[in-house]
């Protein structure tokens, strides 16, 4: 989130950010709030919402996160500073995916950033759950969609856009008794300035 900040303060014309699947118990939109940041949010998951506007009430901060789809995004174009979604838009297939990152796009205004996490073939939870499309998996317990991507899946799908940076990141950590390692995919991508 710190990176995605360091573009916004570097290329963003407004200090507006839209999270997209901003729910949760610790809403990353923090981040932007604390520097001074209108923070706008949207998730599909009810109880994610709730539980994001009991942490922003419990230190009296104004997060705006609102029920919305990153697929059909309910904001005009050309809205926000920046838009992101960090450890959300991997929850769905890769058509959806790509028509998630437009729809980021099109509210990201011109000059502003756009940052967005994908899940790496090499993560450990590849190929676990039932495959429902290529490199795309559903959990057999809890039914949520896991969509894997390689390091040059991506390249030339967004040529409209500036690629600022595209990192392979990957983390060693221990979860229930048991070390697993994660693997991701960071894209930060500037939008085209308006000419004169």
């Amino acid at each position: 989130m710190y990176k995605a900040l360091f573009y916004s303060e570097q290329f963003a014309v407004s200090k507006t950010v839209l999270d997209c699947g901003a729910g949760g118990e610790a809403p990353p939109s923090c981040v932007f709030h604390r520097c001074g940041y209108e923070t706008y949010g949207i998730d599909i998951d009810g109880e994610a919402i709730r539980q994001a506007r009991a942490f922003a009430a419990s230190r009296k901060w104004k997060l705006e996160i609102v029920p919305g789809d990153m697929r059909n995004i309910p904001y005009p174009d050309n809205r926000f500073g920046c838009v992101y979604s960090y450890n959300s838009i991997f929850h769905m297939g890769k058509d959806d995916i790509l028509e998630s990152i437009r729809e980021m796009l099109r509210v990201t205004e011109p000059g502003g950033v756009l940052f967005f996490n994908l899940l790496h073939k090499n993560d450990f939870g590849y190929g676990q759950g039932i495959e429902i499309a290529k490199d795309t998996f559903r959990d057999q317990y809890d039914g949520v969609v896991h969509s894997y991507h390689d390091e040059e899946e991506l390249d030339g799908a967004i040529r409209e856009y500036e690629l600022l940076e595209k990192s392979t990141i990957s983390c060693t950590r221990r979860i229930e008794e048991k070390m697993i390692t994660q693997w991701f995919l960071e894209y930060y991508y500037r939008k085209p300035p308006k000419t004169v």
